[in-house]
């Protein structure tokens, strides 16, 4: 009698995660490794689901599959719905992802900040020779290009190992025509005034930009890794076993995000061990809901 491969579920958190393309590609990735019955990415929780083949397939075999995609995975996890990190480790992932948000806040406000600076100069500066005004924008306009917009530079450089070009990309070869092409003719005015044009430069361009959608990212709500409620103990109840007057019935239910004892509560997320004696003194089985 021949019995079917037992499965594992793997939830993975995974960074880099812009759109719903960086979804697809993951799933993608995961679903053609060898030993991989299936992945769901949610990108709101930035969390990959995987259910796999223990016996064939790996988590490091998983983690190479999502990294291969151009992503990389945070290291906390868990395997089959138990914990493997401890409360500590989740309330660190918090806090470092708290840190990220913040720090993308604050480019993208130094960004808008540098960009609203630099309309400014253009406008109330008038009066002084253009080649002079792209000289004073240069160096924060590449700074920021630098400091705020390598975040895109390096996801984009992720996916092309990859051949795979996503929506970094795209701010990356935007932001840098609009830098590269004001440096040129900041550097190099003769490059414009030849070709019978204003050496404008597009510093406020890029800049803008990159504070803009790094704004939009800081905005949206951090995923939170959720835990169980405190608890001062195992719970039990106990009622008269059905059909018998003398047997009990007794059901310890436990979160499976925690190895703390929950309050009893109907459905799939709660893992129940029922444990059955059919009359004092007889031997007692166990068995899951």
């Amino acid at each position: 009698m021949s019995s079917e491969p037992s499965t594992a579920q793997l939830a993975l958190p995974v960074e880099g995660m812009t759109c719903a393309s960086c979804v697809n590609r993951i799933e993608r990735f995961l679903k053609r490794t060898p030993g991989v019955e299936d992945a769901v990415v949610n990108l709101a929780t930035e969390v990959a689901t995987i259910r796999y083949l223990p016996d064939r397939v790996g988590r490091s075999e998983i983690i190479g599959a999502i990294e291969d995609a151009g992503y990389d995975v945070r290291p906390v996890a868990r395997a089959d719905g138990a914990p493997v990190a401890s409360e500590a480790d989740e309330v660190a992932v918090e806090a470092a992802r708290a840190r990220e948000t913040r720090e993308i806040l604050v480019q993208a406000v130094v960004s808008i900040t540098i960009a609203v600076g630099i309309m400014a100069l253009m406008l109330l500066g008038r009066s002084m020779p253009m080649e002079d005004l792209n000289r004073i924008a240069i160096l924060p306009a590449t700074f920021v290009q630098v400091w705020a917009g390598g975040r895109f530079y390096r996801a984009a450089w992720r996916a092309a190992r990859h051949g795979a070009a996503n929506m970094d990309t795209l701010i990356a070869i935007g932001t840098s025509a609009a830098w590269g092409y004001s440096v040129l003719v900041t550097l190099a005015p003769s490059f414009a005034t030849a070709a019978g044009l204003e050496p404008a430069a597009y510093f406020d361009s890029s800049t803008i930009i990159i504070g803009f959608v790094l704004l939009v990212a800081g905005w949206r709500p951090a995923p939170r890794t959720r835990r169980a409620a405190p608890s001062a103990g195992s719970w039990r109840w106990s009622r008269p076993w059905p059909g018998s007057s003398t047997g009990t019935w007794s059901a310890t239910c436990r979160s499976p995000r925690s190895s703390r004892a929950t309050s009893f509560v109907s459905g799939p997320a709660i893992a129940c061990r029922s444990t059955v004696a059919s009359s004092p003194g007889a031997p007692r089985s166990t068995s899951r809901c």
